[in-house]
This record gives structure tokens, C-alpha cells and sequence, in this order.
């Protein structure tokens, strides 16, 4: 692995990392739990407790089978998640549901105002059509969803003291003639087209652009906010670790294509990349921090539920280690001199974004050499589940401690 980034090290050897780094108790606003053993998937097994490693407050992505498209399945969803976050763990996992066509608005809000600890969901994810692994559960017609973001925005809450927040994926396959889109340029023309009609028809609404990939969207979603828009751009760390020419270097510095990292969106330019790298140090209260892990099977021996199948196909979506993302934000903050913003990236504009309470203690890290580990495997009732691991053998600087005072 750091033969790839030979001209990119992923850590400052000149810089002195601090024996202690203290942050407000962290949110990601993007992960995907899966299944459970009960539906003979376990991903959710293996991936839980890594969160509660590190993680207070995890959003977590109804992109499951089925997806979360109403309030029960979210509910029930949440119900079995919950029961495997390790005991005496501070995680708290918040639901997701999927918005599509044919969601109806009084199924969002009923799921939503609720008392404390009954809501069967927290915020809505919405996939621009044909961009992701949605299982089906998209939005071509934006217009057909506006009655659902003018609720979710303008509802008077019995229970709830914040409008609702809509996570969105920004790509679309497709131009409105039926004719492919460029992959790089998927994320531009949604934001141009999705987000500016959202805003058009519901200029209050609370909208994130998740996992921003690209230096345009970077400087659309600063302009939105200079006229007052609630708008937030989630930075997934990986956009800042890779550009799109890193998916065909190989270890020895020859040419092939490392699928193990290749994930949707695509990465883009490496002037992308560092816009994004800018955008996450710079302090600003519009970026969030979400990890978007998204854990797959290590098995080409099967057609399907893996990340390489038995016909070749690569499916989209990085196995992760929450406590390495979380070192890897924590250095390049060090490295740039700026820790005393790390807290806002990790923590306070996601709770402002999606109306979370405030962090109530601390998260104490220590300054300690360790290698991220190259697989994740886990023996599940059905069968072994491995996973490599994106950044498997790359080194990290700082580990969580308990909760500090």
C-alpha cells in the first residue's frame, strides 16, 4: 500500500503529533450496518461493534433487503441493530429510511415525531436514480418528492424540536433525453439540476450532499450557504485519501486496477481531491464528517452479495475500520495546525446539520504507533465473512480511549 502513495504520503514525518488529542464526542453521518445473521448476511455482526470503537452517534443507511422505504421496516431495522451494540458501549444508532416516488409524507412524519427513544426513524436518505446499490428504492422525478421534503420541513412537530434532514446521493446516470452521463460528471449535473429544484420549491429545507466527491460541488455548496440555504456537505475521508488515477496503481508501481478501493461515487482529480482536503481543514461549519463504510464479502466464488462476484463484476463501496477513519482525520488535522477544528468536523456540524444534541463528554486519544488490519473476518452461523480492508496495512497514529470527563 505505500508504494501507491509514494508521491502522496499519507503521513507527515516532519510534523509532532501531540501525546493526547481530546475531540467532542463523534458522529458519522454515514454508514451501512447490512443485515444481520437472522436474514444469513451478519455484516451487521461484524461491523457494529468496530463502530462502537470509536462512534457515539452512528446514522445508518436503509439501503438494506429490503430497503427502508416505511416506518415499520425502519423500526424493526433499528430494533435489531441496536441489540448488537456491545454492552456497556455509549453508540447510539439512528435510522435512516429511503425516500422514493412513491413515499408518502404522512408515513415520513408519523415515523419521525416521535417521544424520545420511539421513532422509527431520524433522518431520510434519497439515491438520484441509477446511481448506487439503492435495490430499486431511487428518485428519478424529483418533483414527485417535494411534497415529502415541504413536510419533513414545515411540519409543526409534537415531539420534535427540528425540521427533518434529507441525505442525499447526488449522481445521476441518466440526462433528461434518456442518454448516459459521463461517471465524472454524475455528481455536477444533479447538484446543478436535483439541488437547485429542491431548494426552488423548498428553500428551508435541511439537505446534505453526501460524500462530495468534487471540487464543483465543494464551491456550489459554499455558494448555497452564503445565501442563507441549509445545505451541508458530508466529506467521506477515503475522497481525501484518493484520486481517480489511484484505482490503477498497483503495490509495485505498475499498472492494475486495485478493486479493493474502488467505490461509487468514483473518485475524481487529484485537484478534486485536494479541494476536498481543503474543505475538511478549513474550519468551516458546512462540513461533516460521514465514513460511508460499506463492508463486502471477500468471494469470488459467488454471483452476488460480494465485492468481486464469479463473473468479474466490482460492486461499489470500501470495507472500513471506523477507528482508523477516525486517526486518519485526527492527523491531518495535526499536520495542518488546525486542532482546535477537528471537534466542528467530527461532531458539531453534524449535530447541527441533523438537529442532534450536543456532545455531553469527551473522546480522549492517545498518540500511538498501529498498523490497520489487512482483512476483517467474522464466522457467522452461515459461513465465514471476510472483508479486505481498503486501507489494510497502512499506519495510523492515535487510538481511542474510553469516554474522558
Amino acid at each position: 500500500m505505500s508504494n501507491i502513495f509514494a508521491d502522496r504520503p499519507l503521513i507527515d514525518t516532519r510534523v509532532s503529533y501531540p501525546p493526547v488529542v481530546l475531540t467532542d464526542e463523534i458522529v458519522n453521518t454515514h454508514t451501512h450496518p447490512r443485515d444481520t445473521d437472522e436474514e444469513k448476511d451478519g455484516r451487521a455482526e461484524l461491523h457494529i461493534p468496530l463502530l462502537a470503537e470509536v462512534i457515539d452517534i452512528a446514522l445508518c443507511m436503509g439501503n438494506t433487503k429490503p430497503p427502508l422505504t416505511d416506518r415499520h421496516l425502519a423500526f424493526d431495522k433499528g430494533r435489531q441493530w441496536r441489540k448488537l451494540v456491545p454492552q456497556g458501549s455509549r453508540l447510539e444508532l439512528r435510522v435512516g429510511g429511503l425516500i422514493t416516488e412513491k413515499t408518502h409524507p404522512n408515513d415520513v412524519v408519523r415515523g419521525y415525531d416521535m417521544p424520545e427513544g420511539k421513532a422509527c426513524w431520524d433522518y431520510m436518505k434519497m439515491f438520484i436514480r441509477a446511481a448506487s446499490n439503492a435495490h430499486g428504492a431511487d428518485v428519478d422525478d424529483v418533483s414527485k418528492i417535494i411534497p415529502v421534503i415541504k413536510a419533513m420541513t414545515y411540519t409543526k412537530f409534537k415531539h420534535r424540536k427540528h425540521p427533518m434532514t434529507t441525505a442525499i446521493h447526488m449522481e445521476r446516470k441518466f440526462d433528461v433525453f434518456g442518454r448516459r452521463i459521463l461517471f465524472l460528471q454524475r455528481e455536477p449535473t444533479s447538484v446543478e439540476r436535483d439541488l437547485s429544484h429542491i431548494l426552488r420549491e423548498v428553500p428551508d429545507a435541511k439537505l446534505v450532499v453526501c460524500h462530495v466527491t468534487c471540487a464543483y460541488t465543494i464551491e456550489v455548496i459554499r455558494y448555497l450557504r452564503s445565501k442563507g440555504f441549509n445545505v451541508w456537505g458530508e466529506i467521506a475521508p477515503h475522497y481525501d485519501v484518493f484520486n481517480c488515477d489511484d484505482l490503477f496503481e498497483a503495490p509495485d508501481g505498475g499498472t492494475m486496477m486495485n478493486c479493493n478501493i474502488f467505490c461509487i461515487p468514483i473518485f475524481k482529480t487529484e485537484a478534486d481531491r485536494q479541494a476536498i482536503h481543503q474543505a475538511m481543514l478549513s474550519g468551516e461549519d458546512c462540513w461533516i464528517f460521514g465514513c460511508d463504510e460499506a463492508c463486502w464479502p471477500d468471494d469470488p466464488t459467488k454471483p452476488i452479495g460480494v465485492k468481486i462476484n464469479d463473473r468479474g463484476y466490482v460492486i461499489g463501496g470500501q470495507t472500513q475500520i471506523p477507528k482508523a477513519n477516525v486517526s486518519y482525520v485526527i492527523e491531518k488535522f495535526v499536520e495542518a495546525g488546525k486542532n482546535g477544528c477537528i471537534s466542528k468536523f467530527l461532531s458539531r456540524n453534524a449535530r447541527e446539520a441533523y438537529g442532534l444534541p450536543s456532545s455531553q463528554s469527551m473522546r480522549k486519544f492517545n498518540r500511538r504507533d498501529w498498523s490497520v488490519r489487512e482483512t476483517l473476518e467474522r464466522q457467522a452461523p452461515h459461513g465465514l465473512i471476510r472483508a479486505r480492508v481498503a486501507l489494510g496495512g497502512t499506519d495510523r497514529k492515535y487510538v481511542p480511549e474510553e469516554h474522558a470527563a
